[in-house]
């Protein structure tokens, strides 16, 4: 993931600028940005890099990728699936199917969880940054959440 995401990658300006154009240019076939709109890559990859002094850093830096990556077998991680247990609010979770996360994890959010209904689970064709190549599939869902929680208000009122 350092070769393609250049986690820690240190640059200067002239490199940072050179790094920017060839991620737009590339952006149609390279499987992390094909679909999004040359603009808003661009932004993207320009957040995506940090001033430290003289240089611009890719983060997460290399440092912060390890201390998220060396976590003991047997550690307590946060948020548990629990979590989930304990929101009584509606949740809906959008799943890109080019993810690098293990779906499985993903996929314990079962939609049958208190309150019935409530909970979820939408998988779209996209991969993990859903917002660049997909914005309208995501807004599609966005609209539909809320025309559905507001007819569920609705039809809660006495």
């Amino acid at each position: 993931m350092q070769t393609m995401l250049r986690y820690g990658w240190e640059a200067n300006d002239d490199q940072m600028r050179a790094c920017v154009e060839q991620c737009v240019r590339e952006a149609g076939g390279d499987r992390l940005n094909a679909g999004a709109r040359p603009g808003l890559v661009e932004d993207v990859t320009r957040r995506s890099v940090t001033r430290r002094g003289h240089w611009w850093v890719r983060r997460p830096a290399i440092e912060e990728v390890v201390t998220v990556t060396a976590v003991e077998p047997e550690a307590e991680v946060f948020p548990a699936v629990d979590v989930y247990d304990r929101l009584t609010c509606p949740m809906t979770i959008v799943l890109a199917e080019m993810v690098f996360t293990p779906r499985g994890a993903t996929k314990r959010v079962p939609s049958s969880m208190p309150p019935p209904g409530c909970r979820r689970l939408i998988d779209i064709s996209s991969n993990h940054s859903v917002p660049m190549p997909r914005p309208a599939d995501l807004a599609a869902i966005i609209r539909c959440l809320v025309r559905d929680r507001a007819a569920a208000s609705v039809g809660n009122v006495e």
